[in-house]
């Protein structure tokens, strides 16, 4: 069992619950939700946070990785519920980060992918890992929000979809 995976089996059954829902009837306090953002291009992960910076998700507490294996520690230490991911990044790639999350017992933590990537293949291998979904760059910003929601549990409106060019 490598480093990674010993720190993420640890991190996958914590014993304290950090962050639940405290409702109180209709006035349900609608708590930070916790994303990680896995892109080795720093112009990828401006636009989605960007793209996420919108009021319907609610609060975000967004964090960043460069590639699968930054994601692996990050994951441990920031524990999201929901990670965003590219494909193809130096390292490990946005599968490999995936299979070894599910090895370590993040079975239930909703995964998507972003890529260039338009090959049936990678659908095919993102579904067989459990991927909630996977999104071709460039995306529109509305579509991008939506499977966030979806991945956060929440129901949003179907929203402008402005198209979200892809920096050079």
């Amino acid at each position: 069992m490598t480093a990674h995976t010993q720190e993420l089996a640890a991190a996958a059954h914590p014993n304290n619950d950090h962050d639940r829902d405290h409702g109180g009837g209709s006035q349900a306090i609608r708590r930070t939700r916790r994303i990680l953002i896995v892109d080795d291009s720093r112009a990828i992960q401006a636009l989605i946070r960007r793209c996420l910076d919108c009021e319907e998700l609610g609060p975000l507490q967004i964090e960043t990785a460069s590639d699968g294996l930054d994601a692996l520690t990050q994951v441990a230490r920031f524990r999201p519920d929901l990670v965003l991911a590219d494909w193809h990044m130096p390292g490990a790639s946005g599968l490999e980060m995936l299979q070894r999350l599910r090895q370590a017992g993040f079975e239930q933590l909703p995964v998507g992918f972003i890529t260039m990537d338009r090959g049936s293949d990678c659908q095919r291998r993102a579904q067989q890992y459990g991927a909630l979904f996977l999104l071709h760059k460039p995306f529109a910003a509305g579509e991008l929000r939506q499977a966030v929601a979806q991945g956060l549990g929440l129901t949003l409106t179907p929203g402008g979809q402005e198209r979200v060019a892809q920096p050079a």
